[in-house]
């Protein structure tokens, strides 16, 4: 699972979540930039601990003792499914529904998940979602000095989706938008482009 598919998958969940919470929905956008930081690459972090887009922990966090004896390529399969999904987004919306944007990024990085440094988060899931994250210009990032302007960086070249791949994620962005119309959110900008990108990691 990878790129533009898992992005599907989790807009899809983001959808039924909208659907039954139409007063308070999630943007969909900002939980597809906080993935994109955590886990929409598919795969399992902390050591074997962490599963599913929003990297949902068994070491101490909310999945702790929930699936004891499991392998840790089953319980990622399990957050991956539409139960998984549903069970993760249920705590973004409690965390996040009704916001938008950079205040729906931080609520879902600090009342939702528990990353080791939030304002990192919230900055990567703020460039994501094509946003300025206010007060992170002290963050360190890849190729940047904390004491100094960016090192220079030798330009990687990723390979580039598909036609059909870029084809889903316009789709995909024009089923956000109606969705969001349906439920009174203004049209996300730059979700083709974040769609794009996750296609480019496939």
């Amino acid at each position: 699972m990878a790129g533009a598919s898992n992005a599907q998958l989790v807009l899809a969940a983001v959808g039924r979540y909208n659907r039954a919470h139409r007063g308070a929905p999630i943007d969909p956008q900002a939980e597809l930039a906080i993935a994109e930081h955590e886990g929409l690459s598919g795969g399992i972090g902390d050591g074997g601990h962490a599963f599913g887009p929003n990297q949902l922990n068994n070491a101490g966090g909310v999945l702790t003792g929930r699936f004891a004896g499991l392998s840790p390529e089953a319980i990622n399969q399990w957050a991956w499914s539409p139960e998984g999904l549903d069970y993760a987004l249920s705590g973004v919306g409690k965390a996040a529904g009704g916001l938008h944007g950079l205040p729906a990024i931080e609520a879902i990085a600090t009342k939702f998940e528990r990353p080791a440094n939030p304002g990192a988060e919230i900055a990567d899931a703020a460039h994501h979602y094509g946003l300025a994250a206010p007060g992170m210009a002290g963050i360190e990032t890849p190729g940047r000095s904390p004491m100094g302007p960016a090192a220079p960086v030798s330009p990687a070249v990723p390979p580039g989706p598909s036609g059909q791949e870029l084809q889903s994620a316009r789709m995909i962005a024009a089923a956000v938008s109606n969705a969001n119309q349906t439920v009174g959110l203004p049209t996300p900008p730059g979700l083709g482009n974040l769609l794009a990108k996750a296609a480019a990691r496939r």
